[in-house]
């Protein structure tokens, strides 16, 4: 059944409101994850090794296994980002070595905190996400306005594209037919989406939604 997409937008000035619609028809219907992820485990970066690398400490009972792959997350604002796609080594009772991890910045940076900043962590939950690129018309991800990563891959498990989301975002959208021009964020077809938050306070649902036309 086709499923009708529609990207709105308002303009509100002295008084008066624009509103203004774009539609976009999805014959194949939504792909959609929207798994509950337990809370993330709380810890601190107690070592630095270097921009993409060093050493968590976290409460015991964290249940992170060495090669692991995880998504830390750190500060709120301009000081948010998140390491993600870090490989777990060494993992013991309160800590856990990482490396090799992408590096995203509320400020557009691309390196990890000082050290001793107070995080929080989880890994990785993949779920199926069979997206055919040339066909995608809109991608959406929302973890109800707590950090999130969304990272996409294809079926040889190479990355696709990473969506993340910090603090102060309430998601992320793209949609073939707005006007700003920006390109489809997949290059390929995928085969799984990875999801994460941040969120040390409970469990939360992260959407992750893909329309192909």
């Amino acid at each position: 059944m086709a499923l009708d997409l529609r990207l709105a937008k308002s303009l509100s000035c002295q008084g008066k409101t624009f509103s203004f619609s774009r539609a976009a028809t999805a014959s194949d219907g939504p792909i959609g994850k929207e798994p509950t992820l337990a809370a993330a485990k709380v810890g601190s970066l107690t070592t630095r090794t270097n921009s993409t690398a060093g050493v968590l400490t976290l409460d015991a009972g964290h249940g992170f296994a060495n090669t692991n792959i995880a998504d830390i997350y750190w500060g709120s604002g301009s000081t948010a980002g998140v390491a993600y796609k870090a490989t777990l080594s060494a993992v013991n009772t309160t800590s856990a070595t990482f490396s090799a991890a992408g590096v995203k910045t509320a400020d557009g940076g691309d390196v990890l905190p000082v050290v001793n900043t107070a995080v929080t962590a989880m890994v990785v939950n993949s779920e199926t996400f069979n997206v055919v690129a040339a066909e995608l018309q809109a991608l959406a991800v929302y973890a109800g306005g707590v950090p999130c990563v969304a990272r996409f891959v294809d079926s040889g498990g190479n990355d696709v594209a990473t969506v993340v989301v910090t603090p102060g975002n309430e998601g992320y959208v793209w949609f073939t037919d707005d006007d700003s021009g920006s390109a489809s964020p997949l290059g390929s077809n995928t085969a799984t989406v990875k999801l994460t938050h941040g969120s040390s306070g409970g469990s939360v649902a992260v959407s992750s939604y893909a329309y192909m036309a």
